[in-house]
């Protein structure tokens, strides 16, 4: 780990292996994990990582944590294969690759999370994840920035996996009032099977951020009970502008329940109030689409108004 407690920078991870395993521990608390923290004013240290492999399992981290003023560490990844699968033996702990803005005294910038990959893994659970809990305005989550020949999201039980950049609540209640992150993601195949999710939402007075994929060929497919397969930008509870989902591909194919879906409301949950803020908007540029077996395109408002 690397950590900054006041005015100077932390220092920076440097791995350049064959092969990278981070696999958690027996207990929620004191899991493996390769992590930068700022917590004063000071910036916090670059964690990059060079292999052929890694992987990621059973409630890992590789993280970056605001909890100053300081800009977050930035996560870069370039590897061969990227594997995150399951979670910790609780179920409560995903294995992921994190940036968050805490609300513990989080102010700064959040960390930015780049992977240039030949393929990636997110499996059973795992995350990839930019929050923000912070309770200043200033500045904004960090951004997710993906390029990968190959990307594979799927599980096989009701778990939540998947790519989520979000202004949300911590487990004390805190809610983030400052701005989401950007997802960017370059691929050459993109595949959702199973209830599994790319989102970018907001359940504060912070907007959310955009959503861009460019691939030859997206797949989302499928659902496991009301969860959905899909692309998502959210604007739950409070006055924050959902983000926009924006899409150039060769090829898209939503079936079985799958979705690409806009709003301000839950479409799961009745007691989740919907957000006062305008639902964002879905572009997409696609020379051939499917929609089959209830397959969605949707933008939807209870509050605030609908996207284009």
């Amino acid at each position: 780990s690397a950590s900054t407690l006041g005015l100077g920078d932390a220092g920076q991870i440097d791995l350049s292996v064959d092969e990278v395993l981070v696999i958690g521990g027996s207990a929620d608390l004191g899991s493996s994990i390769i992590t930068s923290q700022s917590e004063g004013s000071g910036d916090g240290g670059i964690v990059r990582i060079e292999s052929d492999r890694i992987q990621v399992l059973g409630g890992g981290e590789i993280a970056v944590d605001v909890f100053g003023s300081g800009t977050g560490g930035r996560i870069d990844i370039v590897a061969n294969t990227v594997n995150l699968e399951g979670r910790s033996p609780s179920g409560r702990v995903a294995s992921r690759i994190a940036s968050t803005v805490q609300a513990d005294g989080g102010t700064g910038q959040g960390g930015d999370i780049n992977i240039q990959t030949t393929t990636l893994n997110v499996l059973a659970g795992a995350q990839i994840t930019s929050d923000t809990f912070s309770q200043s305005p200033l500045n904004q989550a960090g951004n997710i920035i993906i390029d990968a020949d190959s990307i594979q999201i799927n599980h096989e039980e009701d778990l939540s996996t998947g790519i989520f950049a979000a202004v949300g609540i911590d487990g004390e209640g805190n809610i983030g009032q400052n701005a989401g992150g950007r997802i960017t993601i370059q691929t050459d195949t993109l595949t959702l099977e199973n209830g599994v999710q790319i989102v970018v939402g907001t359940l504060g007075p912070g907007d959310a951020g955009t959503l861009n994929i460019t691939a030859n060929t997206i797949t989302l497919d499928g659902r496991i009970n009301q969860v959905r397969s899909g692309l998502f930008a959210s604007a739950l509870l409070d006055t924050g502008q959902g983000g926009d989902i924006v899409i150039n591909t060769g090829s898209l194919s939503i079936t079985n329940g799958a979705t690409i879906n806009a709003s301000n409301f839950s479409s799961t949950n009745a007691n989740v109030p919907a957000g006062q803020g305008d639902a964002g908007n879905i572009i997409i540029i696609s020379p051939t689409l499917l929609l089959d077996n209830e397959g969605q395109i949707t933008t939807s408002t209870n509050g605030g108004d609908k996207g284009n």
